[in-house]
């Protein structure tokens, strides 16, 4: 639960982790499954959310050691497409990276 002031907005997650997860735990517990479910037709999304410096570009990019999440679902991807038929298609791939301000909120402020 998140206190907006006099409001609450209840949130719910599939895979939360522990400060000792690893790159692979998260890719195996949330970008495996999401990656299957895309290439089966369904929409997915992946999403970080916290504070700065909480972690979420180390998530969901990583490093050249331990990369993170969407590296991980790329190489998965491009493994999945060498066995597609030339000319097929998986579908799309879009994504967005936003850093909340002050002039941003939960409650749907303007993100500039």
């Amino acid at each position: 639960t998140v206190e907006t002031g006099p409001e609450s907005v209840h949130l719910s997650a599939d895979v939360v982790l522990g400060a000792d997860g690893s790159q692979e735990q998260l890719f195996d517990e949330v970008g495996g499954p999401l990656l299957r479910a895309g290439l089966a037709g369904y929409s997915g999304c992946l999403i970080a959310f916290g504070e700065s410096g909480s972690g979420k570009t180390y998530s969901m990019v990583g490093t050249r050691e331990e990369p993170g999440a969407l590296p991980r679902l790329v190489e998965a991807l491009l493994q999945e497409a060498g066995g597609l038929q030339t000319g097929s298609s998986v579908g799309t791939v879009s994504g967005v990276a936003t850093e909340p301000t002050p002039q941003s909120s939960v409650a749907g402020g303007d993100l500039r």
